[in-house]
This record gives C-alpha cells, sequence and structure tokens, in this order.
C-alpha cells in the first residue's frame, strides 16, 4: 500500500493546531515549532478562541471551530477504482472523528482526495471511482439507503459518518450524472474516448463537486466545479453559484469553491459581494513550493482582499508537492505543525 501522509489541522483565531496519530503503521512525527506548546494546552483541554464570523447585515457574531485535511491519498488502482475510494474514505472518517474530538463543527477535505489525480486510463477504472450525488433540495440521507450499488456505496458510508459524529462533512469528488450502462458504453475503452469531453449525446456528465453532508448525514449542496484545469473528463459546472451556498446548524453561512475557482468571479465572489457570504470553503490540489509558495500569497489575498474566512484543505504528495503551510481566518495567515510520516 502506498504511504499516506495524513493529518488534521484545526482552525482557530489566533493559532493552527494539529491532530497526529498512527497511519496504516506509520508514524506521524511533528516537526519542532514554536507552536509546539499551544497544541501542548490544547491537549490538555484548555480553551481556544474560534472563528469568529461577522455577518455585514447584523450585528451579530458567531464563533465556530473548522478543520482541514491535508492528505496524500491512497491511489493505487492494482485492487480497483472503487478500493482507492474505500481506503480513502476510511481516512476521512477516521480523521474526521479526530478532528470531532477537538472540538470542530466541520471538516474539508482536499480536491481528488477520495480519487487521488491518479483516474486510470479506462472508462472502466473511471467509473469505479464515480458516484451519485443527490439534488440537495430533497435533503436526501444516504446513510438511510437500504442496498446501494458501487455509485452510491461511498456517499453512504461518508453521509453515516457524518451522522455518527455530528459533524459537517464537505468532500471533492467525481460525480456521475444521467449515466446508464447504455451510455457508458464499452468499459474497456480509453478514458479520453468515452468521457463527456467527446460529445457523448446521452447526456452522460462527469463533474469535479463538491459535496457537503451535515452533521444529520443530509446532503445539503452539491457544488460542480466551473473552473476546470486541465481536468478534461470533466464537464464544467452550469448550476446557479447559489447552489455553492449552504447553512449550518452552528449559524454560519459558508460558500465553496474548487482550487482554480479560487482566480475567478463565480462561485465564490458572486455569493460574497451578492449575497453578503462571508465564510468560504476550499478543497484544492494546488501545485505549490519553494520558492514562489504561490498557495499562501493566493490565498491570503482572497481572504484579506474580501475580508472573509477561508478554510483551505490541499492535497499533497504529487508531482513531488509539499504541503503548502496555510490556514486563513479573519484575513490573517496562521503557520502550522508541519507533519511528516515515517517508518515506525
Amino acid at each position: 500500500m502506498t504511504l499516506s501522509l495524513s493529518y488534521v489541522i484545526i482552525c482557530l483565531s489566533l493559532s493552527c493546531l494539529v491532530v497526529t496519530g498512527q497511519n496504516d503503521g506509520k508514524t506521524l512525527r511533528e516537526n519542532k515549532y514554536d507552536f509546539q506548546s499551544t497544541l501542548k494546552a490544547h491537549r490538555k483541554g484548555e480553551t481556544a478562541k474560534n472563528f469568529v464570523h461577522k455577518d455585514t447585515t447584523v450585528e451579530t457574531e458567531v464563533e465556530y471551530v473548522a478543520a482541514a485535511l491535508q492528505y496524500a491519498p491512497y491511489d493505487d488502482l492494482s485492487a480497483g477504482g472503487l478500493a482507492v475510494l474505500e481506503e480513502n474514505a476510511r481516512v476521512f472518517i477516521r480523521y474526521a472523528g479526530e478532528a470531532r474530538g477537538m472540538g470542530a463543527q466541520i471538516i474539508v477535505f482536499p480536491e481528488y482526495g477520495l480519487t487521488s489525480l491518479n483516474l486510470g486510463l479506462t472508462m472502466g477504472t473511471f467509473l469505479a471511482q464515480t458516484q451519485v450525488v443527490p439534488n440537495p433540495e430533497d435533503k436526501e440521507v444516504p446513510c438511510e439507503y437500504g442496498d446501494v450499488n458501487n455509485s452510491s456505496k461511498i456517499m453512504k458510508e461518508l453521509s453515516c459518518a457524518a451522522k455518527e459524529s455530528g459533524i459537517y462533512f464537505v468532500v471533492d469528488l467525481a460525480e456521475q450524472s444521467n449515466c446508464s450502462e447504455i451510455a457508458l458504453g464499452d468499459e474497456d475503452l480509453p478514458l479520453s474516448q468515452n468521457s463527456d469531453a467527446s460529445g457523448d449525446p446521452s447526456g452522460c456528465k462527469f463533474h469535479n463537486t463538491q459535496v457537503v453532508f451535515d452533521d444529520a448525514g443530509a446532503v445539503v449542496a452539491r457544488y460542480r466545479k466551473k473552473h476546470l484545469f486541465l481536468e478534461p473528463v470533466f464537464t464544467p459546472g452550469t448550476d446557479p453559484d447559489s447552489t455553492a451556498i449552504f447553512e449550518t446548524s452552528f449559524g454560519v453561512t459558508f460558500t465553496l469553491l474548487i482550487c482554480f475557482d479560487i482566480l475567478y468571479e463565480r462561485p465564490a465572489l458572486s455569493n460574497i459581494y451578492n449575497l453578503g457570504v462571508r465564510d468560504a470553503l476550499l478543497s484544492t490540489a494546488w501545485i505549490d513550493g519553494l520558492p514562489s509558495l504561490s498557495a499562501p500569497q493566493v490565498w491570503k489575498g482572497f481572504s484579506q482582499g474580501n475580508n472573509v474566512n477561508l478554510v483551505a484543505a490541499n492535497q499533497v504528495g504529487f508531482w513531488g508537492q509539499e504541503s503548502s503551510e496555510v490556514c486563513i481566518l479573519n484575513q490573517n495567515i496562521i503557520p502550522m505543525i508541519l507533519l511528516q510520516a515515517t517508518s515506525s
């Protein structure tokens, strides 16, 4: 099994705290930074300051705790695409529980965190990594589904985990829409020849999608990435920007965005300036590294320039990618403890 680096960042107004633990027999080791004392203090149960959310229309403040998982996903397709989803979902669920134990009310997972960037070469391999996402207007709870097929299996597992832990999940996944066995055609065809990008007249489409499960396991938001970056298998989302917005039981309204979206007006800026949303959740697989470290600059600029809180969860480990050590909130960029996976 490919070694996976995983950790949870609890983003607070004055510090970024990290949950460490074991991952498949590998030990997560902390780098030594000045933030160690803050981490230890929080583990002893001392009170930490949370996000402060200001609604621009009323004089109220809401405090909340958010978590972001930065993770190098498992990507070995030898056992099939579904096995990849199952392993990464297992890690998601494990660390969501850790985050909830530290008081988090919502957790954001990275772009391609379930599938990895290795989508396979054939339609069959790719299809096994896709899920059907219900319309949020129906408020379906996949955990309550009976017997499910592979295209709903991971949705059910994540829904049950959100319900059991009582925490919101923000998950990026590969969504299949309006696909049938006839529409999908020969599963042995090269992926590039049987994707929506080829102009399939059947209406079968695939989207890079953020799905939000509330603390009762219901699907309350489905945002399809509008601005794709070298992702020919996916179709850009065309739904209204408002589909990227959801309200929480703890009194905060969020807007979603995925990676390259941050450089465009829609959906986040539209929702910020037209609808007054002040909190944003970013799932990303941002290529970054020395000397430029563009991710902290772009994300801090977004947060500070638009006067919003931004929680960013980045995928790491691909193409030599290092962690973008960033947790942005209340217009401030906060360093975090970096973790390394080492053999036990």
